[in-house]
Parts: C-alpha cells; structure tokens; sequence
C-alpha cells in the first residue's frame, strides 16, 4: 500500500512539473518520466484502465501547458494576446481516458467568435501551429490525420463548429463519420473550457446524434456506430456507462411511433447517453 502511495504521489509530481515547465526542454525533461511512472503503477497492480486514464490526464496537462507556451511565443513575437475567449480541447483516446504510451496528437480549438479566415481566426491558427511544434518536440508527434487545432478543420469559432458538425452528419461519408466520433470525444484542457462544453451540449449537436446513428448504419458501421466521450458515450445496449453527470433514455424501435419518427426503425434498442 506504501508502494503504491508513492506510486501515485510520483504521478502527481509529473502534473506538478510539466504545470511549472518554462519553456520546450523544460516539458520535455518532465514528459520523458511518464513512461517509468506508468510501469512502475503497472508493477504495483494498479489497473490498466486507470493507468490509462492517468495517461490521458497528463497528456491533457502537457497540452494545456504547450497553449500556455504558444500563446507566450506569440506575445513575444508582437502578435498580442488571444483576440478573444477559447478554449484547446483533446480529442479521441485522450478525451475517453483511454490513452496508451504510443499516442500522437489529437486537439482543436473553438473560440468564441470570429470568421472563417478572419483575424481571430488567424491568430488561432498560428497558436494552434506552435501548439503542435511543441508538443511534437516534446514527443507526442504530429496526427497523420492532421486531427490538430492548426488544421482549419478542427478549429473554429462556436458557430463555425456547430455548422461544421451538423455538415458531418448530414453528409454521412465515412471520413465525416469519423470525424464526428473523435469531435464527440472533445474535452476542454485550456482556456476557457466552458465553451468546450457548450459546443459539446449543443441543442442541435444533441438533435443530429440520432441522424448520425443512421447513417452510421446505412454505411455498414452495424456494430461501430457509437461516440464515446469518456464516461458521457452514445452506445448501443448493454453498455454499464452510466454516472452521476449523465441522463439516460433507451429508445427501442418496437416502441412504435416515436421510435418511428425518429427514424429508429431499422436499428436495434439503443442507449442514448446525454449530458444533463
């Protein structure tokens, strides 16, 4: 029990570092010691989905301090301060919680307003782009999907990103089914994460889910047609996945008319996790 205690107090002392880092090395120094910190809780039994789920939490600290230091890289380069409120979120297996020690990169970012192209938009993109550098430095290399806030796809302004979700949807390709399921892993790490949350919550995001588990399954995805948000997922049946921040409601297609005028009809039970 000692053992394990010291185990944990060593992961604390990780946030601890990479929250104080000053600059890229620094992060680096304090980055290089999760491997040995996650074995060493591998060895004193510690389960690996909470190793995991550690790893997440620290790639989440990592990256909330390479904002920190993007954002002083711009300030020292002339270009100011955010031109408004934002917020970096990660995405996929560290939005779940799931994160294993061979990761890349898997971030966006929503500001609160702005245009496409516009000035606030530029001044993210370039944040975004020192976001990247610097956590590819440090040793979580850049997505080959370009899953990353300096990709115009994955940032946005709030408005911007509901448009851009509802348009993932309503075309229901493959590659835009795949990127709703890593949009609906967002998790805000920095800034302001109250507008990582409104976008998640949106009404008409909540409205498109359905449609997105149609499509899903006109497109042969019978068995994957899910979005995972950590402890808040859209899953189907079965699934122990509740908790005190989620509401439950199983739409079942024998149901009849509702199910019907959902367009359930030709799926099987499902249950919707939402937030409430």
């Amino acid at each position: 029990r000692d053992l394990l205690r010291l185990r944990a107090e060593d992961a604390v002392m990780l946030g601890d570092e990479l929250d104080a880092a000053e600059d890229v090395h620094g992060l680096g120094r304090a980055w290089s010691k999760l491997p040995q910190v996650a074995a060493g809780l591998l060895r004193e039994g510690v389960p690996g989905r909470d190793v995991a789920q550690l790893i997440s939490s620290e790639l989440g600290d990592l990256t909330r301090r390479a904002a920190v230091l993007a954002e002083q890289r711009l300030a020292a380069s002339g270009r100011g301060g955010p031109p408004c409120a934002y917020a970096v979120a990660v995405l996929g297996s560290a939005g779940r919680g799931e994160s294993l020690l061979a990761m890349d990169q898997d971030n966006a970012l929503v500001f609160a307003e702005g245009n496409v192209g516009g000035p606030e938009d530029r001044w993210f993109a370039d944040l975004g782009t020192h976001v990247a550098d610097i956590l590819h430095e440090v040793g979580v290399p850049y997505c080959n999907g370009g899953v990353m806030a300096k990709n115009a796809a994955w940032r946005g302004s709030l408005a911007a990103w509901r448009e851009r979700v509802v348009g993932w949807i309503d075309r229901a390709r493959p590659q835009d089914l795949l990127s709703v399921d890593i949009f609906f892993d967002l998790y805000g790490v920095h800034g302001d994460t109250n507008l990582a949350d409104t976008l998640w919550r949106a009404g008409e995001l909540k409205d498109a889910l359905t449609y997105y588990l149609t499509a899903s399954q006109n497109a042969g995805d019978h068995c994957g047609a899910h979005l995972l948000l950590g402890e808040r997922r859209l899953a189907w049946a079965g699934t122990q996945l509740l908790d005190d921040g989620v509401g439950k409601l199983v739409l079942d297609p024998s149901d009849g008319a509702a199910a019907m005028a959902l367009g359930l009809a030709a799926l099987p039970p499902l249950l919707v996790l939402l937030p409430t």
